[in-house]
């Protein structure tokens, strides 16, 4: 594992570029301070020294509480004023570790992305003001507009689906109770999956071979040295492999299915009656057999007719509740919006 050498900025003079593992600026002279930023440039130079290697793969410096001095991690006292080192107070830097390419390459500070935000100069963008004068428009076009409306009259219809009790023919795999066999054939009721033969297939697997070395990272060491960090993954390939699938058949299964003539109850015709009064009856038929005939489903419809501001007739299918309680000559609350289209009844229990 490479360890590289580092670099920092003087923040006292600006002197950029210092040599990671000095404690002091070259140019000023100015402590390194213990919020100094290490950061690795593209042609930083590797570490071959020996002293250099122990010094960088001891661990990262201690600042010393009582002067601010910077030591190594191999020293017991400080070297500025000879202060014995504690745990407690005299507190190593930090070491980082970084994703491979995101290691500091320069030793701006990064600003606060909110900052970073507020500075980026951006380009005034103006369709978010088309967009939403758009919206206005549609909505000022489709917002309905309430007006009165005249009840100038009703109608209603009211329907019975006459049924009559007849023979029809019906097939199915059994007679149901009633019904009347007239044939009977073999048919294939479902079909069975029975084992024919093994045949041979082929298919693409990822097989592991074993395992690789990668350089995943970069650790600042807290020293002003940078160190190559590498971790393992499996390696994988593809490989063609055979195998044995069983293959299966259909075989159908035969049962009886009949057909049959039975007695049931079916739509024949419809009654209907309508009117535009206010007294609204359902229609009636004489039977002449009740064993054959009988009334089934029953379906109702009532219209409300009514004029506008602009005296165009409107008709509108309401509830029947709704309609029982409004008369001719009263006043309707209706909605238009501003292209002129009218919308109907604003009521909510219209329907009902």
């Amino acid at each position: 594992m490479a360890i590289r050498v580092g670099r920092w900025d003087c923040d006292t003079c600006g002197h950029i570029g210092i040599r990671g593992p000095e404690t002091k600026c070259p140019n000023c002279g100015a402590p390194r301070g213990k919020d100094v930023k290490f950061y690795l440039t593209d042609d930083a130079e590797t570490v071959e020294d020996e002293n250099a290697l122990r010094l960088a793969e001891a661990g990262a410096d201690w600042i010393c509480s009582y002067c601010g001095a910077d030591n190594t991690a191999l020293d017991k006292n400080c070297i500025s004023c000879g202060n014995e080192r504690t745990d407690a107070a005299d507190k190593a830097r930090e070491q980082k570790e970084y994703a491979l390419g995101e290691e500091p390459s320069s030793g701006k500070r990064t600003p606060p992305k909110a900052a970073a935000v507020a500075t980026a100069k951006q380009k005034p963008r103006r369709w978010p003001y088309f967009v939403a004068g758009a919206v206005a428009l549609l909505v000022y076009l489709v917002w309905p507009r309430e007006l009165q409306v005249t009840i100038t009259g009703h109608t209603w219809q009211r329907t019975i689906e006459i049924e009559n009790n007849r023979e029809v023919a019906e097939e199915d795999w059994s007679v149901p109770s009633g019904g009347r066999t007239t044939s009977s054939v073999q048919a294939v009721h479902h079909y069975n999956k029975v084992f024919s033969h093994n045949e041979t297939r082929s298919r693409t697997v990822r097989k592991k071979v074993g395992t690789e070395r990668y350089k995943s990272g970069t650790r600042d060491l807290g020293n002003g040295n940078f160190k190559d960090v590498y971790s393992t993954r499996p390696v994988y390939e593809n490989r063609e492999e055979n195998y044995t699938a069983p293959v299966y058949r259909d075989v159908p299964v035969y049962q009886t299915k009949y057909r049959y003539m039975i007695f049931r109850w079916v739509s024949d015709h419809p009654i209907t009656a309508n009117g535009t009064t206010k007294a609204a009856a359902w229609p009636s038929e004489v039977f002449s057999d009740a064993t054959k005939w009988r009334e089934g489903k029953r379906t109702e419809v009532y219209t409300i007719e009514y004029r506008d501001d602009k005296n165009e007739v409107h008709r509108e299918t309401v509830g029947p509740k709704y309609w029982e309680r409004t008369e001719a000559g009263a006043t309707l609350k209706a909605q238009r919006n501003a292209m002129g289209i009218f919308l109907g009844l604003e009521d909510e229990d219209k329907d009902k």
